[in-house]
């Protein structure tokens, strides 16, 4: 049997400011649960956010649904609602320490109404 390695891995250093966006994606009804795995980690120092936007505005105009720190090894939850045409999930170095972290982003479930 081989091994595989499911997720993905995070490093930062401590003056590290680099945000890591996933591509837009089209928003599935009116209401989103986020689920992010976090397998293993260092220490804290990231956090997941929700972006929304319309189709003809520039990623400059995203505005944040909602954020979550991503500081235990655990699944951690986020349900949103108010999302536009589009939606994406950025990832943001929170503190000032060098870390790392090995997490996999659930697609989100939507529910309409």
């Amino acid at each position: 049997m081989e091994s595989s390695l499911i997720g993905e891995t995070l490093a930062r250093k401590a003056s590290d400011t680099t945000n890591y966006y996933a591509a837009w994606l089209r928003r599935g009804g009116d209401e989103a649960t986020y689920a992010v795995d976090v397998i293993d980690l260092l220490m804290a120092g990231f956090e997941l956010a929700i972006e929304t936007k319309d189709s003809n505005q520039p990623d400059s105009a995203a505005t944040t649904l909602g954020t979550i720190a991503l500081s235990t090894k655990t699944v951690i939850k986020l349900t949103l609602s108010g999302a536009k045409e589009l939606v994406r999930h950025v990832i943001r170095p929170t503190g000032s320490t060098a870390t790392w972290m090995h997490f996999q982003i659930l697609s989100p479930q939507w529910t309409t109404n």
